[in-house]
């Protein structure tokens, strides 16, 4: 697989965890999306 599409998927998923943590209310999707985006930008950098 080329690094430009791990770093489109790794975009596209970090843009929908950050949009899940602004939108949520409910406490627990919050933290979903939070650890979603925590993990992206462990597994990316």
């Amino acid at each position: 697989m080329m690094l430009e599409h791990v770093l489109v998927v790794s975009a596209y998923l970090f843009s929908i965890g950050i949009y899940g943590l602004i939108t949520s209310q409910n406490m627990v999707r919050a933290l979903m999306c939070l650890e979603l985006v925590l993990n992206l930008v462990k597994n990316t950098a």
